[in-house]
């Protein structure tokens, strides 16, 4: 029987086999069986009648190379042939952990190695696509594991396959069936990979969709963005096995179908390699193939159910069946056991319900049991259950009140009955009611009882209801009213007591001030001295007592309340921190204060009372702290757009407070110790006060002190930030641009170019570290040195060229730095002194500004950093010499005129300065010392000028001029005649902004001290009206008796209240003291020429040599015009110097150096207000000496010799400032000789 033969393609053409159809099993048999069964002879003639010899030699040699002697040669010329190889195909082509060629393909490569005898040398490729790229190119000759396509084949030649490529369809697990395609399935194929010729064989019209590899197929699967994929079977198991356990299934069969053929593809330029390497694959042993297979394709899947599926779900059922066998045995027990209970619980339910009838019958009180029949007439109910005791507290029996409960309600009156019904309406929705009730039993006896009742069912049927006798409390209820009203009454009288009789006093303590300041314009002896200023003092401490207790009754009465307005609280707390320094340094304590540069500039707050609050803690620190430091840090703690939180803390180094008196610290009349009034005074108010401040301003207050250390109270407050159009965005904001480097008279733009943003601080200074970090806000890069000669600091300008350097005043003397030295070495850097004592503001020292850090100021580091130095507000020349003098007049005619002064100037000898300097311009004034008594002068005179200090007890000069200007609107609104009063600001604080401030609390014109006399006549002429021209009469010119007895009143007048300066002239001791915080430095060398309007008969050649004078004669002379007062100045200065001067040898001595240091500042502020430099720097050395002695910063040893020169100096320049005082008196004597 004929069959027809196909041949098979991939075969090599030298050999012919039959093929016939699958499964034809039978056939295949008879076939073979046949072809053995013809003889050799037959199949010899056969060969011989239609093979070529060679082709015959081949039959022959079956199974062996059989290669041409061409293709010998071209294995001889080509010994290593180059191979392309996939890194990652396991397990056909990959690279193993030494970096080598492995896997099926690797072994068979091999394989025909051996059988060729030539070498192949492998080039592994990340991508397929790179090795074909190199195989195009020619750097190989052979591809391993290709699967023969025809698009392929344009290119590359195939030898005959040496495997077969499982691929198979991946699904997820969860999905049911076998793949049965639509034609519209998304299949995933992975690129440049043998499954695409597999796909078209399983689906020709399925979607392939292309990945770059199985893991990214996988991927896709996982997320079921494909249906299926198609992935190799050998390739993909480890995947499977490990990172996608139990996720995929196989769909569908694995047969040869599914299978891809991989050969070797051989380049089109070596024909004679590609029939070399069929030979060879075809001469390759049938089993070694076999073995390579099995070595390298071993692999398990699973057709059909999963045995993992199986046992889980066998287990699941069998888990089911159990429990239900489980339950229903456990519900027949449990159901036997509830009966057996059931039987139990009745038996004890009776038990139970005679043992809670017997308990209730007992109970102090009615236990009721209703249900609720119509919840519409509560009134309606059916009781279930009454106690015995019913007829106790109602006289009812328990038959009646069950089978009639009418009789129980009609206890109570009729009038309370609607209420009592509708309270019982309402329990019906909150499932609970109380109420009390007055009832009347049938006996009269009137009682009090409680209703309690709660639902005992969600139904709002049923209701217990306990009923108590209340009587003996309503009783003591009403007694404890009584007394509460009582307590209540005397409180409100307490307070409205204490709150008159603080009125009524102040009357006439303030009646004893005021007499006691008209005893200051008598002359007075010493000791009536002494015990007018032990009067004075112990009036002004009464006053604070009364205030502090009208306070406190204002706080009970609750009539205390905040009034907040926009405040800048920057200068609000630098208003607050300047005396309080001042009054730390009396007591030789140092201050610290710290601002937060994120505070806002502008907040709402009642700044009268956070003064009030912070002037008491800070009063506290210092009262109670005998050496070390006082602190005010103000930190922001949190912050938005319309609020911050703000913490003000005072701290010191003081006694501290027990732990066990803290708590009832701030209870009122309360102290740390009973003994603390005894030494330190006080009422114990103060803290009270504050804390109920605080509280009012929604704030809190936390203590924290140690016995024996000091302690710190911090105050946190909420306030609203306000931005008026003139508003920065915080009180430190400083713009680079305004930084000044030179002396011109405004801020001026930095030359970045020629400036570093370095700024030096040269040796040690208080508050160091808060002025770097300010510096670092105002976006400088500060950095702490310690240079202890001169040309090493000339060194370190002229290399690093710094826009500022504050040097501290003892390396600033110690190194001797001049204005001469700075313009020749650092002209472009600003020099700035730091001072360690107390100044109001900063201070010109020749061309550099000293500033002070006993406390560091934020508005006076931003002053000197953004203003230049200037001399004017010192000795300011007369803008207009030429200018007639005030005429002179009367005290009546001024005051008729509209000329009379008042001056509000709480300082003693500053009082006595401007007194002297009005009366020689000519003017008349009255002096008060303070803006209480300003106002109170203002209602009594008509004044045409108000000269006012702006920091001033009582009442500073801002409250004043406000005040003021009040009093003058309100009369406006009145219609009242008014007439605008000019108010010039005396200040010594010279910080950036203080005129603006006055203006804006209404004063008109502003004076820094000292002022010059030439100044104050400028100012007087521009405010005060001119002396109205009249025509001479009789009486003007020849006065009659009473005229000239006016007149001499009006002298006597004049010389009683110069009489007040007088006796403050006399207490020589004190002089120095009040002159302990005011401190200006002279020019030294520009300002030593005696000025052209000296007083010509003090001539050049009455004194030393200029640069070597000790009196400043022409700056004294320029600053009161007048000689006899400079002599009288000069005169009190040498007779406080003698005692002061010993004194300080005496606390050198006995080694009271802190005391040393004070008297020293003292001192030497009294010899620099006198212009007396040569004395005031000795004595400046002896303070900044002592002070890092005090300090710790040096030893004894190291400053003894020096402290001792210093004060050696000190006596033999007071010598020579006896010896010019006595040439100017001779001097001026001559003159008046000569006159």
């Amino acid at each position: 029987k004929r069959r027809r033969a196909s041949v098979l393609p991939d075969l090599p053409a030298d050999h012919l086999h039959f093929a016939i159809k699958k499964g034809k099993h039978k056939l295949l048999s008879r076939i073979n069986f046949a072809l053995q069964d013809i003889k050799e002879g037959s199949l010899q003639s056969i060969y011989n009648q239609w093979l070529a010899p060679s082709q015959h030699s081949m039959l022959l040699n079956y199974g062996t190379l059989n290669l041409t002697q061409d293709e010998k040669n071209w294995l001889d010329n080509n010994p290593n042939i180059p191979v392309g190889t996939h890194s990652s195909w396991y397990p056909y082509d990959f690279t193993d952990e030494q970096q080598q060629h492995s896997g099926l393909s690797a072994d068979v490569l091999n394989l025909v190695s051996n059988v060729l005898g030539v070498s192949f040398e492998s080039t592994t490729y990340l991508t397929p696509e790179a090795a074909e790229v190199a195989f195009n190119r020619g750097e190989t000759m052979v591809l391993t594991n290709i699967t023969p396509t025809t698009d392929k084949a344009r290119y590359m030649d195939f030898t005959q396959a040496y495997s077969f490529e499982p691929w198979v369809l991946l699904s997820r697990s969860d999905r049911l069936g076998n793949f049965a395609p639509s034609g519209t399935e998304a299949i995933a194929v992975i690129e440049n990979s043998g499954g695409a010729t597999v796909l078209p064989s399983l689906c020709l019209t399925c979607q392939a969709v292309p990945y770059i590899n199985h893991v990214s197929a996988f991927q896709a699967l996982q997320k079921d963005e494909i249906s299926f994929a198609l992935a190799s079977l050998h390739h993909a198991a480890p995947l499977l096995h490990q990172d996608y356990v139990g996720q995929f299934k196989i769909t569908g069969t694995i047969n040869e179908q599914n299978s891809a053929p991989l050969a070797l593809a051989v380049n089109f330029r070596h024909p004679m390699l590609l029939s070399i390497l069929n030979k060879a694959i075809g001469a390759l042993p049938a089993n070694e193939l076999e073995r390579l297979e099995n070595k390298w394709l071993t692999y398990e899947y699973q057709e059909g159910l999963s045995p993992r599926e199986v046992a889980k779900w066998s287990v699941i059922i069998g888990l089911g069946i159990f429990m239900v066998i489980f339950v229903i045995v456990f519900w027949n027990r449990k159901m036997a056991a509830e009966i057996e209970q059931r039987k139990v619980a009745e038996q004890r339910a009776k038990a139970a319900e005679a043992h809670l009838q017997t308990l209730a019958d007992n109970i102090d009180g009615v236990v009721l049991k209703h249900i609720q029949t119509n919840p519409q007439q509560p009134l309606n109910i059916q009781f279930s259950f009454v106690s015995a005791g019913v007829t106790d507290m109602f006289g009812l029996s328990v038959v009646r009140v069950k089978e009639h409960p009418q009789y129980l309600f009609g206890l109570i009156s009729e009038d309370e009955l609607p209420q009592f019904e509708t309270s019982m309406l309402e329990a019906m929705e909150s499932g609970h009611w109380e109420s009390e009730q007055q009832v009347q039993l049938e006996s009269g006896e009137v009682k009090w009882v409680k209703f309690n009742s709660q639902i005992s069912n969600s139904k709002a049927i049923e209701w217990n209801t306990v009923i108590t006798d209340i009587t003996l409390l309503k009783k003591q209820q009403q007694a404890l009213d009584n007394a509460r009203q009582k307590a209540e009454s005397a409180t409100a009288a307490k307070s409205q007591f204490l709150a008159t009789i603080s009125h009524e006093v102040r009357t006439p303590i303030s009646g004893i001030l005021g007499l006691l300041e008209l005893m200051q314009e008598h002359q007075l002896s010493e000791e009536l001295l002494n015990l007018h200023g032990g009067l004075n003092q112990s009036a002004r401490n009464l006053l604070h007592i009364v205030n502090d207790v009208l306070d406190y009754s204002k706080i009970e009465a609750g009539k205390l309340e905040l009034n907040p307005t926009e405040i800048e609280l920057g200068k609000v707390l630098a208003r607050i921190v300047q005396p309080q320094s001042i009054h730390a340094q009396q007591k030789g304590l140092a201050f610290h204060y710290w601002q937060d540069p994120n505070l806002a500039q502008w907040l709402f707050a009642d700044d009268i009372r956070l003064h009030q609050i912070l002037n008491n803690f800070l009063n506290n620190a210092i009262k109670f702290t005998e050496h070390g430091t006082i602190s005010l840090h103000i930190d922001v703690i949190e912050k938005n757009q319309h609020l911050q939180k703000i913490s003000l803390t005072v701290s010191d180094t003081g006694i501290g407070i027990p732990k066990d008196r803290q708590q009832s610290l701030f209870q009122p009349f309360e102290q740390a110790d009973k003994t603390t009034s005894r030494r330190f005074g006080g009422t114990g108010l103060g803290l009270s006060i504050a804390l109920k401040l605080i509280e009012q301003m929604d704030g809190t207050i936390e203590l924290s002190s140690e016995e024996g250390k000091g302690s710190h109270f911090t105050v946190t407050v909420v306030l609203p930030t306000c931005a008026p159009e003139h508003a920065v965005s915080n009180a430190l904001a400083l713009s680079q641009t305004l930084i000044c480097t030179s002396e011109a008279e405004n801020p001026i733009e930095l030359d970045m170019s020629n400036h570093s943003q370095e700024v030096y601080v040269v040796g040690y200074v208080l508050q160091q570290e808060e002025l770097c970090r300010y510096l670092k806000h105002f976006s400088l890069e500060p950095k702490v040195l310690h240079i202890n000669q001169k040309h090493l600091l000339k060194e370190m300008v002229v290399k690093h060229q710094p826009k500022h350097i504050f040097v501290a005043m003892s390396v600033w003397q110690q190194l001797a730095i001049t204005d001469a030295w700075i313009q020749q070495h650092a002209d472009s850097t600003r020099f700035t002194v730091i001072n360690q004592n107390p100044m109001l503001s900063p201070e010109p020292l020749g061309n550099s500004w000293c500033l002070s850090v006993n406390p560091l100021l934020p508005d006076n580091l931003i002053h000197v950093l953004t203003k230049p130095v200037s001399h004017d507000n010192l000795i300011s020349p007369l803008d207009n010499p030429t200018k007639a003098p005030i005429a002179k007049e009367t005290r009546e005619q001024a005051e008729l005129n509209g000329r009379l002064i008042l001056v509000a100037e709480d300082h003693p000898i500053n009082q006595q300065v401007i007194a002297k300097q009005l009366e020689n311009i000519g003017v008349h004034a009255d002096i008060v010392d303070n803006g209480v008594l300003a106002l109170n002068a203002l209602k009594d005179k008509r004044y045409g000028l108000l000269l006012t200090d702006c920091h001033m007890p009582e009442m500073d000069g801002y409250t004043l001029a406000s005040s003021i200007r009040q009093i003058e609107q309100r009369r406006e609104e009145l219609e009242q005649e008014t007439q605008r009063l000019p108010i010039v600001a005396l200040t010594a604080n010279a910080v950036q902004g203080e005129d603006a401030n006055c203006y804006a609390h209404g004063m008109d014109d502003f004076l820094v001290k000292p002022v010059s006399i030439k100044q104050m006549k400028l100012t007087i002429e521009k405010w005060l009206p001119a002396i109205k021209d009249s025509v001479p009469t009789l009486e003007t010119e020849a006065p009659n008796t009473e005229q000239l007895d006016t007149q001499n009143q009006d002298m006597t007048s004049s010389s009683d209240s110069s009489s007040n300066f007088s006796s403050t002239e006399e207490n020589t001791n004190e002089f120095s003291m009040l002159f302990q915080d005011i401190e200006h430095s002279f020019a030294e060398s520009d300002n030593l020429a005696l000025n052209e309007n000296v007083d010509p008969t003090i001539s050049q050649d009455s004194c030393n040599d200029m640069n070597n004078q000790v009196i400043d004669y022409s700056a004294l002379y320029d600053l009161f015009e007048d000689h006899d007062v400079v002599m009288t100045l000069l005169d009190e200065f040498a007779a406080s110097f003698v005692e002061d001067n010993e004194q300080i040898k005496t606390l050198w001595t006995a080694k009271e150096y802190q005391q040393v240091k004070t008297t020293s500042h003292r001192l030497k502020g009294a010899a620099r207000m006198v212009a007396c430099e040569p004395i005031a720097s000795p004595l400046a050395n002896i303070e900044a000496l002592t002070n890092e002695l005090v300090t710790g910063a040096v030893s004894l040893e190291q400053v003894e010799s020096k402290i001792e020169a210093s004060i050696e100096e000190v006596d033999s320049t007071f010598d020579l400032f006896i010896d010019e005082m006595n040439q100017l008196r001779q001097t001026k004597e001559k003159a008046y000789s000569y006159e």
